[in-house]
């Protein structure tokens, strides 16, 4: 379900059952999977993967590069990362 005040990429990949809140962002080569809630305010950087059944809580930012201090710009894990509630990350 497409709330008409959130902005979906057209190269977004979004499951049925999904429900986005008003003012989230979806960035382009985004997969969300089926029975998804995405809250109110929340942004999803490209490349993010996103299981079954989760819950994205208002204000979320997903796949974005750490905002810890000590991040210098190394490699991490964020952009194309996939998680699940029941499980936790997913290789």
């Amino acid at each position: 379900m497409n709330q008409p005040l959130a902005y979906v990429h057209p190269g977004a990949k979004i499951a049925k059952n999904v429900v986005i809140e008003p003012f989230t962002t979806i960035h382009n080569n985004v997969i969300i999977g089926d029975g998804t809630w995405i809250g109110s305010n929340v942004t999803i950087m490209e490349g993010a993967r996103i299981g079954k059944n989760c819950n994205i809580f208002p204000g979320a930012v997903i796949s974005a590069p750490p905002q810890d201090l000590k991040y210098e710009g190394e490699e991490y894990h964020g952009q194309g990362y996939l998680w699940n509630r029941r499980i936790g990350p997913l290789p």
